[in-house]
């Protein structure tokens, strides 16, 4: 039996997982299509891998809290959760082409982090290492492939308090 862990840190498995996707599919929950879900992902894992580096958007104590509850917890991201507006270029690719964008960046990412202790910010979380951008990943693509129904749902522990802090 696959575990929801493999579907993500196995790039074999996840490779075709994602690709098992469909176009037409729509989500159990969310406006996302699957171009733009998966072109999501890959944008987050340039973050991750040095290619989009960013700043972290709020203060240094909340970037802490929300490392905290997000990174150190079994809280998962609950259903209709989104933080604004999707960006317009995530309708200008086909699902094939986000698919390979987003191996070719965990492809990067698994080479970026060559010594553990290196660190890439997040811009809510504030500079992860390694092992962390791996649980957040786990977390957030565990969230973005139940919502198509590509891996079974798992039940929601999240405290919507605790979310709410990490905004």
């Amino acid at each position: 039996m696959i575990e929801i862990s493999d579907y993500i840190r196995n790039r074999e498995i996840f490779h075709e997982t994602v690709s098992s996707l469909q176009q037409h599919v729509s989500p159990l929950w969310g406006k996302m299509k699957p171009q733009q879900m998966v072109a999501h992902l890959a944008d987050e894992v340039k973050w991750s891998n040095g290619k989009a580096p960013c700043c972290c958007i709020v203060s240094e104590e909340q970037a802490l809290r929300n490392k905290e509850i997000m990174i150190y917890t079994d809280i998962i991201i609950p259903k209709n959760y989104y933080i604004g507006e999707l960006p317009p270029h995530y309708l200008t690719m086909d699902l094939n082409d986000a698919v390979g964008q987003l191996m070719e960046q965990l492809y990067r990412f698994d080479q970026h982090f060559v010594d553990e202790l290196h660190a890439e910010v997040h811009p809510r979380f504030g500079p992860l290492v390694k092992s962390e951008w791996v649980i957040w990943q786990q977390k957030h693509f565990s969230h973005h492939l139940m919502q198509f129904s590509i891996i079974p749902e798992t039940i929601e522990s999240m405290n919507n308090q605790d979310l709410n802090d990490c905004i």
